[in-house]
């Protein structure tokens, strides 16, 4: 995390961010996440906070999956607003049963066969562990924000947040 002025704020070392200039309302912030081990920095969720002003509440989304194919979560890493569905669908030709241990946003789907979906609601911020109780390989990360301004990084760890009004904000990984 870190703090600074202007629409790139807190982009420290670990992001740089695009110029912009006084005369636009909003501004995009991009820049380059690193690390993430073997895994890299690709799906690295990044959020904006406004310091010292109230940050706006991003809308639900519609539509996010995370599918259970070949043994595998799809996406391994998902950004939502907070009041977001998600929906998990099983594409295996095997049962899975995908849960969380994460409070306050913890769930357990119970065994359901390939073509069945589970759609589970996120009411509260922060990461969210999702794992398998048959196949303890099975790891994904749904991440719950509770602004508007939020990125999750490209799997050579660009990102890019769009709409920023200038001000001062706390960015966080």
């Amino acid at each position: 995390t870190g703090t600074g002025t202007g629409p790139a704020a807190g982009a420290g070392a670990d992001a740089a961010a695009a110029p912009a200039t006084r005369a636009a309302a909003t501004a995009s912030v991009s820049g380059v996440v690193s690390g993430g081990g073997s895994l890299g920095p690709g799906g690295t969720v990044l959020s904006m906070k406004r310091v010292g002003a109230p940050t706006p509440r991003a809308a639900p989304v519609r539509g996010k999956v995370v599918s259970q194919r070949n043994k595998t979560f799809i996406p391994r890493v998902l950004a939502v607003p907070v009041g977001t569905k998600v929906d998990f669908r099983n594409e295996d030709e095997i049962f899975h049963n995908v849960f969380s241990l994460s409070r306050p946003n913890d769930f357990d789907t119970g065994l359901y066969r390939q073509g069945a979906s589970y759609s589970q609601t996120f009411r509260k911020p922060g990461a969210v562990q999702i794992l398998c109780n048959i196949h303890a390989s099975m790891i994904a990360y749904v991440v719950v924000v509770d602004t508007p301004y939020y990125a999750q990084a490209d799997a050579s760890g660009a990102f890019t947040i769009k709409n920023v009004p200038f001000g001062e904000y706390d960015i966080e990984t």
